[in-house]
């Protein structure tokens, strides 16, 4: 799957991939979701813009992508709300549980996981004689003065769950002038951050009932840390291991987020588990007494 890497354009992103891009303002907007929606109907790829304000909003978001209205009728491009993709029943397909992945972690509130209207969305692409799917997500209005939120969370949970096994490109949008605070935070649930020029650090990528650490973790970045896996910890329910197999290096500070993470979700009834453990690692996760699996 490939550590974490600076994201320096929206052209090139392959399948199977998962990117953040900040933008500032609506013209940035309009001008990303051109050139990355835009590739991919080169490539013959079905596209779909997800948002979060109302249909006439998202349209205007693709004002600048060329042939938008000859793209939607001939049905190409797909617009939707967060809201549909959470609230749509998808028909039923034969071999296709309604339910999502054995393991997936459930949001503990909020709007269920749309594990299914996404997988469902992939395979009419490739189904409809598409070469893939290519998604654009504006997920501006999912993230609060306060933090992550929990629909942020199961979005990126479900794109990550279902898309790393269909022939699907997703690029996550936010806008700096409105999210400038939390941009860090977004930016660390994908492994290909565009960050404005500085290095990347780490990732954090969910599969189900897993939460994988990649890159390297150290005070500077403890703080995001802290806040990610909170964020995760509030929207989700139930046990969770968390992977540092693709973990580089990670400093006290940051083990000290682990521990007190693991400490408030036990606290609360939950047990959380470290697997992957290499030998750099390992002393540090000890001296936390953090239980799990170590493999040198």
């Amino acid at each position: 799957m490939g550590g974490v890497r600076a994201l320096d354009t929206v052209v090139g992103l392959g399948p199977g991939e998962h990117g953040s891009w900040g933008y500032s303002g609506r013209a940035a907007l309009r001008s990303v979701c051109a050139v990355y929606l835009a590739e991919g109907m080169r490539l013959k790829e079905q596209l779909l813009f997800v948002g979060g304000g109302p249909r006439a909003s998202l349209l205007d978001d693709l004002a600048d992508l060329p042939g938008r209205d000859e793209l939607l009728a001939t049905g190409q491009l797909l617009v939707h709300s967060f809201g549909d993709l959470e609230t749509t029943a998808p028909p039923a397909v034969a071999g296709v549980s309604s339910r999502p992945p054995a393991g997936t972690v459930a949001p503990a509130t909020g709007p269920r996981l749309p594990v299914e209207s996404l997988r469902r969305l992939a395979e009419d692409a490739l189904s409809g004689g598409f070469g893939g799917l290519r998604l654009a997500a504006d997920t501006t209005r999912l993230v609060s003065e306060a933090g992550l939120t929990p629909r942020l969370i199961a979005f990126e949970l479900a794109v990550d769950a279902v898309y790393a096994t269909q022939h699907a490109t997703v690029l996550c949008l936010v806008d700096l002038e409105r999210v400038a605070a939390r941009a860090r935070e977004v930016n660390a649930l994908h492994r290909a951050q565009h960050t404005g020029g500085a290095e990347p650090t780490f990732a954090l990528s969910l599969s189900p009932g897993v939460v994988h650490l990649v890159g390297e973790i150290d005070t500077t970045t403890a703080g995001d840390l802290a806040r990610v896996l909170g964020a995760y910890g509030d929207a989700t329910s139930g046990p969770l291991v968390v992977d540092l197999l693709e973990l580089e290096f990670i400093d006290v500070a940051a083990t000290r987020v682990l521990a007190l993470f693991q400490r408030k979700m036990s606290a609360e009834g939950r047990s959380v588990t470290f697997a992957g453990v290499g030998p750099a690692a390992v002393n540090t996760l000890r001296a936390f007494a953090l239980n799990g699996e170590v493999t040198p």
